[in-house]
């Protein structure tokens, strides 16, 4: 069923580029094709977002494009579609960004509040680290 993506359901939108660092991007028959390196990582083509690469930092830029084509994501939620990993990996940039996702499968609903908090976690651990070493002291 195609490469994994990011959209929003019952929209339509007209295309454009959206210019992100590092990625070259092309109009072509199927949409707008982001290039990193010579290789497509990205393909927009008015429905979806397709992610042809597993790696956050393209996941990233996928979430950008979308949001920056389609900003009523921001309130409606993300599709995600894809292998367990992909999913997994995109619901975690996904959660970073503040957003949430659209799914309707209770499953990856779970799993996306698990994800979540796991952020949330890992970050009141970073800050509370990070709190402890900057504080003064006496030797």
């Amino acid at each position: 069923a195609g490469a994994p993506a990011l959209l929003v359901i019952g929209m339509q939108v007209r295309l454009f580029i959206v210019q992100l660092p590092g990625l070259q991007a092309m109009s072509t028959e199927q949409g707008i094709e982001y290039r990193r390196s010579g290789d497509m990582v990205i393909r927009d083509d008015g429905e979806r977002v397709h992610v042809h690469s597993e790696v956050s930092a393209d996941i990233e830029d996928a979430l950008a494009i979308l949001l920056a084509t389609r900003p009523e994501a921001a309130e409606r939620g993300v599709t995600i579609t894809g292998s367990d990993e992909f999913r997994d990996r995109a619901m975690r940039v996904v959660a970073q960004a503040g957003l949430t996702i659209a799914n309707a499968d209770q499953k990856m609903q779970v799993r996306f509040a698990l994800i979540r908090d796991s952020l949330k976690t890992e970050l009141a651990h970073s800050t509370v680290g990070h709190q402890q070493s900057s504080r003064p002291s006496l030797g």
